[in-house]
């Protein structure tokens, strides 16, 4: 014992060192607020994906991605169930009024031996005019369109008991009207219905904005609705004009909603041109 206390006499600095290194040391080790910063990062937590724009559905309105489109003047439908043959047009080509458009032969099921011929009936022609008349009368064809279609209603021959309706051969549709070809969904050796809508006659005048719509959606949606179009940070009110059906292969695949738009700035759209659509729904 006296050779230790002699020892701490003689070396009682360093002693003291120690005892305080030793002390600090154990303070690290039982405290964990004075350990190193750990080498492990902590894992992050990833930030919920953004729904996409395209396709947003809320309580007061529905947002889409849409595309600007010559405005829908006339739709262009089969008159019968059949397959399109040969298609002369192509999507945004300016037409005259008597072009031909489409060729179209029926199915068996409803072709008929006896010829069909080559002047429309005095029904069609008649109900031909009184359409077109109500377009004259609405600024949207010229006084010769419809002087054309009159023409056409004094050479059609009046059968007081028409036969069929279905042409027994091909059928070459022709423009009723000029226009630029928009919504074009007719393809050589394509399956058509009755009443399908092959193709519309714009006036390649006036701009719409087309969008698709679901299902589920089409009852909040109706002709008169009111639309935002954005694009390039510049919103353009609008209105739903109608909504029609887009076939493929005898089936809907979608529902388009065509959008008339109120005074857009000149050169500010064009056909093609990707846009942001906010349909004002009810909620």
């Amino acid at each position: 014992m006296k050779t230790v206390r002699n020892f701490i006499r003689q070396h009682r600095k360093a002693v003291a060192l120690s005892v305080l290194a030793l002390g600090v040391f154990l303070v690290i080790v039982v405290r964990p607020d004075f350990r190193a910063e750990s080498d492990v990062t902590p894992p992050t937590v990833d930030t919920p994906a953004a729904m996409p724009t395209d396709k947003v559905s809320t309580v007061t309105g529905i947002v889409r991605v849409g595309h600007i489109v010559h405005s829908t003047r006339l739709p262009i439908n089969s008159g019968f169930d059949g397959r399109v043959l040969e298609v002369y047009v192509k999507e945004g080509e300016m037409i005259k009024a008597g072009q031909p458009l489409f060729k179209l032969e029926a199915s068996a099921i409803q072709k008929t031996v006896s010829s069909v011929a080559s002047l429309p009936s005095n029904e069609t022609a008649q109900r031909d005019y009184n359409r077109l008349q109500k377009l004259y009368e609405q600024g949207i064809i010229s006084r010769r369109e419809l002087e054309n279609a009159e023409k056409r209603l004094g050479a059609a021959p009046s059968n007081s008991n028409p036969g069929p309706s279905i042409p027994a051969g091909p059928v070459i549709t022709a423009a009723p009207i000029a226009g630029v070809v928009s919504d074009l969904a007719a393809a050589a050796d394509q399956a058509v219905q009755s009443g399908q809508r092959l193709l519309s006659l714009g006036s390649g005048e006036t701009l719409a904005a087309v969008v698709p719509l679901e299902q589920q959606e089409l009852y909040r949606v109706q002709p008169g609705t009111p639309v935002s179009v954005e694009v390039s940070g510049v919103a353009v009110k609008g209105e739903v004009a109608g909504i029609f059906p887009e076939v493929k292969d005898n089936a809907i695949i979608a529902f388009l909603a065509h959008i008339n738009l109120v005074n857009p700035p000149a050169g500010l759209l064009q056909t093609g041109l990707t846009v942001n659509v906010r349909i004002e729904t009810e909620p």
